[in-house]
This record gives C-alpha cells, structure tokens and sequence, in this order.
C-alpha cells in the first residue's frame, strides 16, 4: 500500500498513479482554487469538521461558489483515505483541494468544481523543534486583504519567501505585510510574548486564518495586535504554530537570540 497510494478525486477513491485532472482545469491554468491541510494522528483526522467548514468558506470566497460539502461525509472520507493508504499510526499530513475546474471563459464561475483529497505520512518530532528565522520583506502580505487569510494555490511568496530565508542561513522566513509589520512565516502563524501574555497580527494585516491560531487566541485569550519589527525584537519569546507541526519556539530572528517561550504556551 505504500508504493500504490491511493486518492480521492470527485467522489472515488483511486490509485494516484492513474488519476487524471483535465488539461484545461482553471485551478491549473490559473491558481483558481483553495486547499486545506490537516493533521492526521493515528488513523483519525485531527479537527477535520473546523478544517473542512473553514475550506468551504474560502471556497465562497476565492472562487465564489458554493461547494455545499457534507462535512460529515468528507471527515468520514479522510478517515477511510488514512485506512487505505496504510496510514493508521504515526502522523500523516490530509490535504484537500477544490479547483474551479472547468469553465466556459477565462473568468467565469465554477460549475462543476475539482475535489481532490490525498495523504502522506508526515513526520513529526515528539519535541517541537526550535527554528531560526530571517525576517523578508521582498515578498509582503497584503494589509487589509480578506483574500489573505485564505489558503489559495499560488504560494509564490511564501516560495519566494523561504528560499532567501535559507540563502540567509535561516530555517525559515518572516514575512512582512504592505504596513511593514509582522505578518507570519511561509507556513505558519506568528505569536509574541510580551508581558507573560500572547499577542499574534490580526487577520486584517494578511495573515492565514488558522485553525491552531483559533485554537491559541481561545486558549490563551492572545490579544490581536500589529507587530512592528522593534515590538518583535523586544518579545520575551516568540512561537509559530501550524495544524501539522503544532507549536515551536524561535531561537533566533536575523541572528538575534530568543529565550523559549514559557512551557505552558507549547502544550
């Protein structure tokens, strides 16, 4: 089962050796789609109905069309995607995808949108491991973009992003906003600690609405505040956070030490 994964493409579940997206599907021709990663932990779909409600909703919004998904069903088929492709212990990474498909013009909304939903296993250390990260300005977030806070095909900035962080000697990139403020890592949301207490960009400085960020300002009761580069420079700790990675502390930002943050914020 391993060397023959299987996928899920518009209702069936069907070895990825032979499926087939059309030529013409606009999510290919032009990045018109959304997607959705979501953990999976010993054969079970971490958040999946929180992950699945939210792809939906940026279905409505990117593509403008209305997936009306059975959630329930879906959860359900990522369960079944685990069973199948032998992922049953560990950690597996869910990916689902909504393309708009074929249309009948260059613009035109989706009638018969592309669902696809895959898994493979992810490998995840028991400890979260400290990263370094170099803050980019080259490749900004959008301020004030609901767009932003979706999670849309074109990654070209995160991609971008990531590459001159490494060049940098940088594990990973902090991505500014237009503002010039805070705004997260290719993959990830940022929080600080200032005071004992959390603070992370809100959404309307061009960050990814994530699910563990949800989960953090709930727990935490984090304040939701623009992060200028002296404010981040000045934090007792800084931590990203991610549905597949969880929690973990920075040790440095363009070569500046970072103490770990305080236990009870990595739990």
């Amino acid at each position: 089962m391993k060397n023959h994964p299987v996928i899920w493409l518009d209702g069936r579940f069907q070895p990825a050796s032979g499926a087939l997206v059309p030529h013409d599907d606009a999510g290919y021709l032009r990045g018109l789609g959304v997607f959705d990663t979501m953990k999976g932990a010993n054969g079970q779909a971490v958040n999946a109905k929180e992950h699945l409600e939210r792809l939906q909703n940026h279905c409505r919004m990117v593509l403008l069309h209305d997936p009306a998904l059975d959630i329930d069903a879906l959860a359900a088929t990522a369960q079944r995607l685990l069973v199948k492709n032998g992922l049953t212990e560990g950690y597996a990474r869910i990916r689902t995808q909504i393309t708009a498909g074929r249309v009948t013009e260059m613009f035109g909304k989706p009638q018969n949108p592309i669902i696809m939903m895959m898994a493979v296993r992810a490998d995840i250390p028991p400890t979260p491991q400290p990263v370094s990260l170099q803050i980019i300005a080259d490749a900004p977030r959008i301020a004030r973009c609901r767009y932003e806070n979706c999670k849309r095909l074109d990654y070209t900035r995160s991609y971008l992003a990531k590459h001159l962080a490494v060049q940098a000697g940088a594990d990973d990139a902090l991505i500014t906003n237009t503002d010039g403020n805070m705004a997260c890592a290719t993959t990830s949301n940022l929080f600080i600690v200032e005071g004992g207490k959390l603070v992370t960009p809100p959404l309307t400085d061009g960050v990814l609405d994530g699910i563990t960020r949800r989960s953090m300002i709930a727990t935490y009761h984090a304040s939701e505040e623009s992060i200028s580069e002296t404010r981040l420079m000045k934090a007792e700790g800084v931590l990203l956070t991610n549905s597949i990675l969880g929690l973990r502390p920075v040790k440095s930002i363009n070569g500046t030490a970072f103490a770990v943050p305080p236990d009870k914020f990595l739990k």
